[in-house]
C-alpha cells in the first residue's frame, strides 16, 4: 500500500486517507472510503484540487476482507463473527460460559503488522445473560495488510483450541453455603450473603441446595463443611469476620474436614 497526493481525476477508486470537513467544520467524507464520482464531485465543490489517497499493492488485502477472513477462522461452536466494518469485527458468544484466552498466541497475533485483537480477560464470565456477550474485537489497523501477514494470522487462528474459546456452563451444578458466625450474628450474616450469592449463581446456571450456619469453632466448621460438601459440587463459606491468615479457624477446619 502506498500513499500519494494526486489530482481528483486520478483519485477515482482510491482509498481516502483522511476525513474531509465541510465549510462548517463537520465531516462530509470519512477516511477509508473508496472514492466514487459522487465523492470526487463533493471534493471539487469544496474547492479541492488534490486529495491524499492510498492505493493497494498487488499483495495487499483490504481491511474489511482481511478482518472478515480472520474472524471467520476464529469462529467456534460458541463464537460468532459479526459483519466487518471499517476493518473491525466483533466476536460474540450465544452461550453463557467462561472465556479462555491463549495469551501466547494472542501476543503473537498482535505483534503482526496491522493486526489488533482486543479481548476480555482470561476467565471472564460472558454470554447473553451476563454483563456482555461480546468477547473480543478484531481490528485491522491500516487500510490493508500484506497477504503474507494475513496468512500468518490465519495460521495462528486455525489451530484448535482457538485463541479464544468459551466453555459453556454446565447447568444444574449443586452449591452449598456455610455461614460462619457467632450465634447472635448468624441470621444477619445469612441475610447479607445469601441473596446476592443466589443471584450470581442463577446467572451461572447453578443452584443452592443447602445452607447452614456454624459457630466459629474449628470442630463445628469442620463437621458442617464435610457434611455440606458431600452432597454438593461447590461449597461457599461466608463469615462474620474475614479470613486474615492461613492459620485462621476456618482454614484449619477445612484442612481437618
Amino acid at each position: 500500500m502506498h500513499f500519494v497526493e494526486c489530482t481528483l481525476s486520478e483519485a477515482m477508486g482510491a482509498i481516502l486517507v483522511r476525513n474531509v470537513a465541510g465549510a462548517d467544520g463537520r465531516r462530509v467524507l470519512k477516511k477509508g472510503i473508496r472514492l466514487t464520482e459522487a465523492h470526487i464531485a463533493q471534493l471539487a465543490e469544496l474547492g479541492r484540487a488534490t486529495v491524499e489517497v492510498a492505493f493497494l499493492d498487488a499483495d495487499d488485502v483490504h481491511e474489511d476482507e482481511a478482518a472478515r477472513l480472520l474472524a471467520e477462522v476464529m469462529e467456534t461452536a460458541h463464537l460468532r463473527a459479526m459483519r466487518a466494518r471499517g476493518g473491525r469485527v466483533n466476536l460474540r458468544t450465544a452461550v453463557d460460559g467462561l472465556l479462555e484466552v491463549d495469551a501466547g498466541r494472542l501476543l503473537t497475533l498482535n505483534m503482526l503488522p496491522g493486526f489488533a485483537l482486543a479481548t476480555r480477560r482470561q476467565h471472564t464470565v460472558v454470554g447473553p445473560n451476563q454483563a456482555s456477550d461480546n468477547v473480543a474485537t478484531l481490528k485491522i489497523v491500516p487500510y490493508a495488510v500484506a497477504r503474507r501477514d494475513l496468512d500468518r494470522a490465519l495460521e495462528l487462528a486455525r489451530t484448535r483450541p482457538g485463541i479464544l474459546e468459551v466453555r459453556p456452563f454446565q447447568e444444574g451444578r449443586r452449591v452449598a453455603m456455610l455461614f460462619v458466625a457467632e450465634p447472635a450474628a448468624q441470621a444477619r450474616t445469612r441475610d447479607e450473603y445469601l441473596p446476592p450469592t443466589q443471584t450470581r449463581l442463577t446467572r451461572l446456571r447453578a443452584e443452592i441446595v443447602a445452607a447452614e450456619a456454624a459457630p466459629p469453632t474449628e470442630g463445628a466448621i469442620a463437621q458442617a463443611a464435610a457434611r455440606l460438601a458431600a452432597d454438593a459440587d461447590l461449597l461457599i463459606i461466608a463469615g462474620q469476620t474475614s479470613v486474615m491468615h492461613e492459620e485462621d479457624t476456618t482454614l484449619r477446619a477445612l484442612r481437618r474436614a
